[in-house]
């Protein structure tokens, strides 16, 4: 049984990256005492995981990608620029 059709797919949330410079409480990357939850580590996608994700077929199908940082600020990544420059000339219809 299928239950995945990749053709279908029009919409990508991008976590980028688990970083953030905000110690937010109700946040998951903060423990109980309010430190960085050693549980979940600090990393980030790079350039080579978008263009294994965003193929030349598959980013013309997407309209819109989302980066809205559940458990990071893409801003706080060191590569986000440059992935985001990746992004822009891949075929992809919208970012936001």
């Amino acid at each position: 049984m299928n239950y995945l059709n990749l053709d279908e797919i029009t919409t990508l949330h991008m976590e980028h990256t688990s970083k953030c410079n905000l110690l937010c409480p109700q946040c998951a990357r903060v423990d109980d005492n309010g430190k960085k939850n050693s549980i979940l580590p600090m990393e980030e996608l790079i350039i080579d995981d978008y263009k294994r994700i965003l193929t030349p077929e598959f980013a013309k199908q997407i309209k819109r990608i989302f980066w809205c940082g559940n458990y990071g600020d893409s801003i706080a990544s060191n590569n986000f620029l440059e992935c985001l420059e990746f992004v822009r000339h891949s075929g992809v219809q919208g970012l936001t």
